[in-house]
């Protein structure tokens, strides 16, 4: 917190909080591992930390996540769409990237762009745009791993 700037842009919010907020979705998946590949300086004052990530879909990522995809609760318990049943328990490996930019004069972070394309091992574990689309119609998340705004 130190080294970002109180206005620190996160994707399209400001401030540390913003950053807070946006990864505290983490906690609804399963095991999740993000192992750094690669960092590049760029021009001006600019870094690209290139990422891939691992996440296991797990019943709480679907109720917190994906609830569109839960059936009805019945006097048992909440059951699961066959859609639900094909991701629960899938471990999802996505390639991702954020930017950081550097403001040399304050020596903070002033900006931070990131994405993961969860997408991709969607559509390869599906194998139905329709399905993948189905997915996130209703999703607190969007196809590049970012927390949707709620209003």
């Amino acid at each position: 917190r130190a080294m970002m700037a109180p206005d620190v842009v996160y994707n399209c919010e400001y401030g540390f909080e913003a950053i807070v907020q946006s990864w505290c979705f983490m906690q609804w998946f399963g095991n999740v591992e993000v192992e750094l590949e690669n960092l590049k300086m760029c021009a001006g004052n600019e870094m690209i930390a290139t990422t891939r990530t691992k996440v296991t879909i797990t019943e709480r990522t679907l109720a917190n996540v994906f609830p569109h995809l839960l059936n009805s609760k019945l006097s048992n318990g909440t059951t699961f769409s066959s859609l639900a049943n094909k991701l629960l328990g899938q471990r999802l490996t996505m390639r991702g990237s954020t930017c950081f930019r550097w403001d040399g004069k304050k020596n903070l972070v002033v900006s931070l762009i990131t994405q993961s394309d969860m997408l991709r091992p969607l559509v390869e574990l599906l194998e139905s745009l329709d399905d993948v689309s189905r997915v996130f119609e209703q999703a607190a998340i969007s196809p590049s791993f970012q927390w949707r705004l709620t209003s």
